[in-house]
């Protein structure tokens, strides 16, 4: 069944029932339909299916209809993050895709005035927006000049569906190409290796953008008709306030954000009388699935002792839609266990309908406890880079996507995550991984955050620097005294770096590379 077939049966199945809700707008299973058809319909009298569309909008129940929209006339999605790229990157890379249509939200609307002369192959800006202009058509005008047709439009499961561009955290940002098995494919996984079945009762809500791994969870619970929360801004106060309002059962948090919301229940522990009215207030959400990012030991211990085993963790990247592997509910417990402990560390075991690998330099596959590259091969692996051969060639091989994460299966068959290959510290000739690190480091009261990363070293080839944002007062002296306690000499900082904020792109995770970039000038270091 093809995406356009599954909102079509839903929109029939449970017409008038809330589908989607963003703050004080709501549109039923019908209605988002209907847009959608408007919009497939409107955009096919402009340009033809395969043509690129890219969309600049935040959270919002326009960016559903639009993706659905191109589901149905199988134009391709191409959406850009407003959080992690500026104006002039929002521009190169319009230009980059070859995008024909561009919607927007109304803050970009001086994109349209200032440079319109740079975008000749736009042929239509749609702007969500109550102000009139001649440059551009509002996007709810646009949707009521079209009809409301179910579409025949002749798709196939290979014809490519989004173009997403990667955040560029370690170069150039890529464009991404999917297509419509892709997105299905991902979808099946996620029903079929989800912890708790998804349901009609079920809400969920999506606080991270939907231009970034949230958005697998459209279609499965469009299909079962569930009601879906869309967040605009993270705001851990109104997401706890709009869990109990609600009654979100689900929700996908990056782990920074999963943090935030656990400060903001221990400040409404303070202001409650007893810890009994926060527990009500959270009855309903029984399952937060959290990934993307790195989560630490101490951390996931404390979001288990606060929510309760109501925590799943799953893996995956843009380049090979998740679900890949999930450490279940089950799983997430605290019993004083030491080899339950220690598959907290791990990302779980890999899902049905999924081959991963764990291979040397040689492309030799290693056994058990034994750290090398994660190779994946699944029907949800994307089609390649666009416009970029080169890289395409370097990651897509035989089938297999070579992630350029490093890790290693225990005996049990749990999939551990060391680091990256490109963050992977070589000193004195030794494989050294940052995260190894940073879990000693974050265990220090006076940590707030930290990144470790390599820098050149004349005589070693690397040395290691941590870049630290402090809780309270600390010195060089009083880490690296708490770090000779903790670490073997060789995973002692070499150099500490304070910050007041580490550099961070709109998913949450920290632009390792940016902190490394003044260390390595002028010497041949290449990011990519």
């Amino acid at each position: 069944m093809l995406p356009k077939e599954i909102i079509k049966n839903s929109a029939l199945k449970y017409a008038d029932k809330t589908a989607f809700k963003c703050y004080d707008d709501k549109i039923s299973y019908y209605e988002i339909n209907s847009n959608s058809n408007k919009l497939a319909n409107g955009l096919l009298k402009i340009v033809k299916k395969g043509s690129k569309v890219g969309v600049i909008l935040p959270n919002c129940i326009e960016f559903v209809e639009i993706r659905f929209a191109l589901y149905k006339n199988s134009m391709i999605f191409v959406p850009l993050n407003m959080g992690v790229f500026d104006v002039k990157n929002l521009i190169d890379l319009i230009i980059d895709s070859d995008s024909e249509i561009l919607i927007l939200d109304e803050k970009f609307i001086k994109l349209i005035d200032e440079f319109k002369k740079n975008l000749p192959k736009i042929k239509k800006f749609l702007v969500k927006t109550d102000k009139k202009s001649r440059n551009y058509t509002r996007y709810k005008d646009f949707l009521e000049q079209n009809n409301n047709k179910e579409l025949e439009v002749n798709i196939n499961e290979k014809d490519i569906t989004m173009m997403g561009y990667s955040s560029g955290t370690t170069g150039k940002p890529k464009g991404i190409v999917s297509t419509q098995k892709n997105w299905i494919c991902s979808m099946n996984n996620l029903h079929k290796n989800a912890d708790t079945e998804i349901t009609e009762k079920d809400v969920m809500m999506h606080i991270t953008p939907l231009t970034h791994a949230t958005s697998i969870f459209l279609l499965p619970y469009f299909l079962k008709g569930a009601s879906q929360i869309l967040v605009e801004d993270y705001d851990p106060k109104y997401i706890l306030k709009t869990i109990k309002k609600e009654k979100v059962t689900s929700i996908f948090l990056i782990p920074a954000m999963l943090l935030g919301l656990l400060k903001e229940t221990y400040k409404l522990w303070f202001l409650c009388s007893n810890f009994l009215n926060l527990g009500k207030n959270l009855s309903s959400l029984k399952t937060i699935i959290y990934g993307s990012a790195p989560m630490y030991l101490e951390h996931l211990k404390k979001c288990i002792k606060r929510f309760g085993n109501i925590l799943e963790q799953g893996y995956g990247m843009a380049e090979v839609l998740p679900p890949l592997a999930n450490l279940k509910k089950k799983e997430h417990v605290l019993d004083n266990n030491k080899e339950n402990e220690k598959k907290l560390l791990s990302t779980g075991k890999i899902i049905s309908g999924v081959e991963l690998k764990i291979i040397d330099k040689n492309e030799k596959e290693v056994k058990s406890n034994i750290i090398g590259e994660i190779i994946v091969k699944s029907d949800t692996v994307t089609k390649g880079y666009w416009k970029n051969p080169k890289a395409t060639k370097k990651s897509y091989r035989n089938g297999w996507f070579y992630t350029n994460d490093l890790g290693y299966f225990d005996e049990q068959d749990y999939l551990y995550i060391v680091g990256r290959k490109k963050d992977m510290i070589i000193k004195r000739g030794m494989n050294i991984f940052p995260k190894k690190i940073e879990e000693i480091l974050l265990n220090h009261p006076k940590i707030k955050e930290c990144c470790v990363f390599g820098i050149p070293d004349i005589r070693f080839g690397e040395e290691i620097c941590a870049a630290i944002v402090k809780k309270s007062k600390l010195n060089e002296n009083e880490i690296l005294s708490f770090c000779r306690s903790k670490l073997n000499p060789l995973l002692i900082p070499k150099k500490i770096e304070f910050y007041d904020k580490l550099p961070k792109n709109a998913s949450g995770k920290i632009m390792r590379n940016q902190l490394k970039e003044k260390f390595w000038k002028g010497y041949n270091f290449v990011t990519n």
